[in-house]
């Protein structure tokens, strides 16, 4: 076992939220893919846009995240059985979740970190359909009258 456990569900999830962008190697050493882990986290308002890093050998055993609301209901995964896994996600809301690490149980030593951010907002220019649509019909009909005088040249 590691200095983690007893965090094999849910209910005993090891409190993260204190330790935001901190490595758990540092927290209170590395950990052992041997069970499920969970770790809980609280995400505050406004800073809803979550990223967890998990470092792993993919050779040692394969990990995946899984990423629980405060209601126990999946939101997300991640398993793509390659070295290290990580989720940059926007939640729907402010409040605590959980982050299940899971895999073959192999023992593997893996490391956490995750942090929060304002969410990802696209920069919306007002009127910027509209630029768009001018400007692709005023190229269409720059590049024919161009193909049109290039051809009456010809003549």
């Amino acid at each position: 076992d590691d200095n983690y456990e007893e965090n094999d569900d849910l209910m005993s999830a090891y409190d993260l939220s204190f330790h935001q962008s901190e490595p758990l190697w540092r927290i209170n050493g590395t950990a052992l893919q041997k069970d499920n882990d969970w770790y809980r986290i609280y995400v505050e308002s406004g800073f809803e846009h979550l990223y967890v890093l998990v470092m792993y050998d993919y050779q040692e055993g394969a990990i995946g995240i899984e990423i629980y609301n405060g209601g126990y209901s999946k939101v997300l995964s991640n398993f793509t059985m390659k070295d290290n896994e990580y989720i940059s996600y926007d939640l729907p809301s402010n409040g605590t979740y959980y982050i299940r690490i899971f895999g073959d149980h192999s023992g593997n030593i893996y490391s956490l970190r995750w942090e929060t951010r304002e969410p990802y907002t696209e920069e919306i220019i007002p009127g910027y359909d509209i630029l768009i649509l001018l400007g692709a019909v005023f190229g269409v009909v720059m590049l024919f009258t161009l193909k049109w005088k290039r051809n009456k040249n010809h003549l």
